[in-house]
């Protein structure tokens, strides 16, 4: 359903391997330091996303850039939403949708996340969107921690939810967003900055763009009960 965007540059800067890596440590092995920085020169309708991702120490950071270089203003879909206990709308804990799939790739998606197979919803989780307007860029950070948690809306993790120690072996980031048009109606949403949009066309007008997956290992605690990737 979504167009997608390969990723065709990538620079991987190992402790010691490469003078100047960002943040680089000492040349202790045992605290090495792996950055990727990945492009997508690649563009789709004029819209790029690269990005850099940093495991260290057990910590997992990426920092992207999404560029809007085309003429139309976009809604990119970063803006992740749950009930809060007063049933109002609050931003949950992680900024991203955390998926470990079977191959070892650790997909975080800052976009849409796709229905559940085996179980009916009542309700589409769409999250608000950013507007980006033509010429502009957004930024943005997703940081993870090991046992990095999986984490999609439809499957929310209990207290007797169960969990294995798994490894990734790859990962990609992947984003959604539309492009303005008349059709697509756009309100200011709950959450501050962000807009609520809406066409009869909306899926079949998203877009998706990734960057990776690429090599990149960190510990995850992966869901064993009720739980669905994607």
């Amino acid at each position: 359903m979504f167009e997608s965007v390969s990723s065709i540059i990538l620079t991987i800067a190992m402790i010691g391997a490469v003078s100047g890596c960002v943040g680089s440590t000492s040349g202790n092995f045992g605290e090495r330091k792996m950055t990727m920085t990945e492009e997508n020169n690649a563009e789709l309708a004029g819209v790029r996303l690269t990005a850099n991702i940093t495991v260290e120490k057990g910590n997992l950071t990426v920092t992207y850039r999404l560029a809007n270089s085309g003429k139309s203003t976009i809604y990119v879909f970063d803006r992740l939403w749950e009930f809060g206990p007063d049933g109002n709308y609050v931003e949950p804990a992680s900024n991203s949708y955390v998926l470990l799939r079977d191959d070892g790739t650790l997909n975080l998606v800052r976009g849409i996340a796709a229905l559940p197979r085996t179980r009916r919803v009542e309700m589409r989780f769409i999250p608000f969107a950013t507007k980006v307007e033509a010429g502009d860029e957004l930024t943005g950070t997703i940081e993870l921690h090991e046992p990095v948690e999986e984490y999609n809306p439809y499957f929310s993790k209990l207290a007797d939810s169960k969990t294995e120690a798994a490894k990734s072996s790859q990962i990609l980031l992947t984003m959604n967003y539309v492009e303005s048009s008349e059709a697509l109606e756009v309100k200011e949403a709950p959450l501050s900055g962000s807009f609520n949009v809406w066409s009869p066309t909306l899926l079949q007008d998203v877009r998706e763009v990734t960057v990776g997956p690429r090599a990149s290992e960190i510990k995850v605690a992966r869901r064993t009960d009720s739980f669905e990737r994607f």
